[in-house]
């Protein structure tokens, strides 16, 4: 079993679209979704607000499995390529981690390995908390 940090077991729209972590390691992550057809926009290819939490979620992943909580303080994507493939991978990794602040560098891909879009994101290292 993967070892997802509690509070992101909470998150009931990860649930919803049936997002399923294949690596959740501190500063590493691996999510994956299955592409069904209510996925797909007007022009017939993979919604970008999917594509976009397929990477914001694996982003989550990496810098919340650290024993300390963090969020998302800034964050981009570019949409490299269109795609209609059946499955979308995020792989994120932490590039880099301070005291206050972290950066991630995160590539969704489709089964083909074609690179669909980047994402970098920054997060904000809350306190830890003392009883933990």
């Amino acid at each position: 079993m993967i070892d997802v940090p509690p509070l992101l077991l909470n998150d009931h729209f990860a649930r919803h679209l049936n997002l399923q972590v294949l690596e959740a390691a501190p500063g590493r992550a691996r999510v994956r979704i299955d592409i069904e057809k209510h996925h797909y926009n007007g022009v017939d290819i993979i919604h970008g607000g999917v594509i976009f939490t397929v990477a914001d979620y694996a982003f989550a992943i990496a810098c919340n499995r650290h024993d300390q909580i963090a969020v998302a303080v800034n964050v981009s994507i570019s949409y490299i390529t269109a795609t209609k493939r059946k499955t979308l991978i995020a792989e994120a990794r932490e590039i880099t981690r301070g005291t206050k602040m972290a950066s991630y560098d995160v590539r969704v891909s489709d089964d083909e390995g074609t690179i669909v879009a980047t994402f970098q994101g920054l997060a904000y290292l809350k306190r830890k908390d003392p009883g933990r």
